[in-house]
């Protein structure tokens, strides 16, 4: 008779492990309820593949400042909700495009193709080589065997044919290197992800709880819902620091709008905002700010676990700090400025 209501426990710890790091949409602390759920692929191929991931957001070279009085607001939410969904919408666009390995799925596209980024410059030029096509003739004489338009062109095509092979191979080889790169950032933020989820296994796995419902105590579920909310806050300005689409979210007014969503608190904002360290390195006082939780934990009892615990979580917590730093050593080597100008010319 005791059977069900022991699985039915179980069932709810393994509820409140998978829910706790879930970012909550309205902020009222309850963690594993009202955050959004992960995706499958399954359901991230039913984007639209005709939307724009990027749309709404701003894309500039502005500095920090010049963008805190040039961005709208609508700008500062798009960045949010984009890089931390607060909402469960299967309309919600996926980090990478999916698709489909069918032609005639694939033939049907637009955005994000070859064709978007290169059928406008190719009608440029064809347009550029038909009026040439129409007017050249006009002004050549047939009748001179060395007339110099006639001699002009044959020239210029027979050095086209050695630049054409010559740009094939550059291009090609470019092409691999860029695709290289790609990889390289991409499999290091999975990474850094992974080392984000360690911290969520290990502190839901070790928090304390009731021993009669089985549910987290009070203070072990804020004291996750801090750590969860340094995860959060991890991903959001690690990506700020690093590309152009998030930089917004180092602007005072981007943080406002963060600590009115939920994401981070009044109190962590001011925090980072008093810190004398640059926007890019708030990033490591986050990581340290976590490492904090975690040793108020373990001194009051809150998390259980021996010196292999401790030892485990710090090793983690080392390693999202190199990991992360990677990033600038990759994007700041990315390609030599020689070669990227030789390929340009």
């Amino acid at each position: 008779s005791s059977f069900p209501s022991s699985w039915q426990r179980q069932q709810q710890q393994q509820q409140d492990i998978e829910g706790i790091f879930r970012d909550k949409a309205n902020g009222n602390g309850n963690g594993s309820h009202g955050g959004p759920v992960k995706k499958t692929s399954s359901e991230m191929s039913e984007v639209p593949a005709w939307r724009n991931l990027d749309e709404g957001l701003y894309i500039g070279n502005e500095s920090i400042a010049e963008m805190e009085t040039k961005v709208t607001e609508a700008e500062i939410d798009a960045a949010i909700s984009h890089i931390m969904p607060l909402e469960n919408s299967s309309s919600d666009p996926p980090v990478i495009r999916q698709y489909r390995p069918h032609k005639y799925w694939l033939w049907r596209q637009w955005y994000g193709t070859i064709f978007q980024y290169g059928i406008p410059n190719a009608i440029f030029y064809m347009a550029v080589t038909a009026i040439a096509c129409y007017l050249l003739p006009r002004f050549e004489d047939t009748s001179r065997d060395d007339d110099p338009i006639d001699t002009g062109l044959k020239a210029f095509n027979q050095c086209w044919k050695y630049i054409l092979t010559l740009t094939t191979f550059i291009l090609t080889f470019f092409l691999n290197q860029s695709y290289t790169l790609w990889r390289n950032v991409y499999n290091l933020s999975r990474s850094v992800q992974g080392r984000t989820n360690d911290f969520g296994l290990l502190a839901a796995t070790h928090a304390t709880r009731d021993t009669i419902s089985g549910e987290y105590t009070p203070q072990a579920r804020a004291l996750l819902e801090n750590i969860a909310m340094g995860v959060r806050a991890f991903h959001a300005f690690a990506y700020a620091s690093k590309t152009r689409i998030y930089r917004i979210l180092h602007t005072d007014r981007a943080m406002e709008r963060m600590v009115k969503m939920g994401v981070i608190t009044e109190e962590m904002k001011e925090a980072l905002q008093k810190l004398d360290i640059s926007e890019s390195n708030r990033v490591y006082a986050i990581i340290e700010w976590i490492i904090i939780q975690f040793r108020v934990g373990l001194e009051k009892g809150i998390l259980k676990g021996g010196p292999g615990f401790e030892e485990k979580y710090l090793e983690k917590a080392l390693l999202l700090r190199s990991q992360y730093g990677t990033f600038g050593d990759i994007l700041d080597a990315r390609i030599p400025l020689a070669y990227g100008h030789f390929v340009q010319v």
